[in-house]
């Protein structure tokens, strides 16, 4: 049984374009550091190319910066953080030197694109992290990467563990619900067979002051279930539900 109702043809055309986006970004990269920072190219200075495309001079900068980081990342096959695709090079290339370490290890830890902690979105997020770092890395003398890394990994388990929790939770609070409801259904029945039961008989005065008694007790119980639902405050539900059970 499939985990989702998309047909594996559409899944694989959105493959297949992604792909195709990704060989775009590349190639457009590629062209941008050949025009501007290739030292065989023609290296047109980024501002003058930037408004002969009209686009911005950081924009240019940026992808052509990238190019080159996807370039060096290439050709250096020591790199721990091997591979880089050109989307996270591109994104790394909006920070200096010491950021895009520290950016890379917490996409490590957290098992996350470079390119999504890269983002300026994400800005608040890595400087929490590289100033937790930097300070265990100081009380402990370790390395603030090697820290950062950590970090970013348990946090990633602490959410992990949060979204068990709470799945667990909302799991619970489903099938309360449910026996809540079936149980309701079934108070509904029995009464719903009492009425039949009573049809047609004739019951003397005991019987029928009997039955008012047990009516009433139905009706405590159905007001004190009505006002629980409501969640209304200052309410001794257990001496309430105690007083009820002992008066069947």
């Amino acid at each position: 049984m499939p985990k989702h109702p998309i047909p594996d043809a559409v899944v694989a055309k959105d493959h297949e374009l992604d792909a195709r986006a990704l060989k775009t970004s590349e190639a457009l990269a590629e062209h941008r550091w050949h025009c501007t920072l290739d030292p065989n190219g023609p290296q047109y200075a980024l501002k003058v190319y930037a408004e002969a495309v009209g686009r911005s001079e950081s924009t240019i900068g940026r992808f052509a910066k990238g190019y080159a980081l996807f370039l060096d990342r290439q050709g250096d096959r020591t790199s721990a953080v091997n591979p880089l695709s050109i989307l996270d090079a591109i994104e790394l290339a909006r920070h200096g030197a010491e950021t895009q370490v520290f950016a890379e290890a917490i996409a490590e830890g957290a098992e996350e694109p470079v390119q999504r902690v890269a983002h300026p979105g994400q800005r608040q997020r890595r400087a929490l992290i590289i100033d937790q770092a930097r300070d265990r890395a100081e009380r402990r003398g370790t390395d603030p990467v090697d820290e950062a890394r950590d970090i970013a990994k348990r946090q990633k388990q602490t959410r992990e563990m949060e979204a068990k929790h709470r799945q667990k939770e909302a799991t619970r609070h489903t099938r309360r619900y449910m026996d809540v409801e079936a149980l309701l259904i079934c108070a509904k029945k029995a009464l719903l067979e009492a009425i039949t039961a009573s049809n047609d008989v004739e019951f003397n005065s005991e019987e029928l002051e009997l039955l008012r008694d047990s009516l009433k007790n139905v009706q405590d119980v159905l007001t004190l279930l009505d006002v629980r639902l409501l969640g209304t405050p200052d309410v001794d539900w257990d001496a309430d539900l105690a007083r009820l059970i002992a008066g069947m």
